[in-house]
């Protein structure tokens, strides 16, 4: 799943059917989680989400859709659905996208996600668990259980 190439089709179909500004926004998430309870494994899920939201703006009328399904038929809905709810929105003479110097870098915090934290095997993380409970219960003798 190319998800550049993704918003770039989004926003070109979306000005071919009718929008003066579009802007796509993607994310794309995944997550784990890990609980342990008397040393035993009480729940391990995985996850994954995805979602992409279209802001539209069309005679100075704002349009917003969101879908999860990225598949072409989902998509064109959502940009007809964005179109379709710029119509009756009122119009603002103040909706306009950001243009380039508008988005000039101001004090942006980078790098505060390790990229190695997605790769690490799903047994580190039990382990992980496992060991979190044990040194907490070692902490204080008084320490006899955790909620998880």
């Amino acid at each position: 799943m190319n998800l550049p190439e993704i918003a770039k089709k989004v926003i070109q179909k979306a000005k071919r059917l009718g929008a003066d500004q579009a802007e796509v926004f993607i994310q794309v998430s995944r997550s784990s989680d890990c609980r342990v309870r008397e040393g035993q494994i009480e729940e391990l899920t995985q996850a994954t989400s995805k979602g992409l939201g279209l802001r539209i703006i069309s005679g100075q009328r704002l349009g917003f859709a969101y879908t999860t399904d990225f598949t072409p038929n989902s998509l064109d809905r959502s940009i007809r659905e964005a179109i379709a709810l710029a119509g009756p929105s009122a119009k603002n003479a103040l909706n306009n996208l950001p243009v380039r110097d508008d988005l000039k870098r101001r004090n942006q915090l980078t790098d505060l996600a390790d990229e190695k934290i997605e790769s690490l095997p799903e047994e580190w993380k039990i382990q992980a668990a496992l060991e979190a409970e044990k040194a907490g219960k070692s902490f204080d003798p008084r320490i006899k259980t955790f909620d998880s």
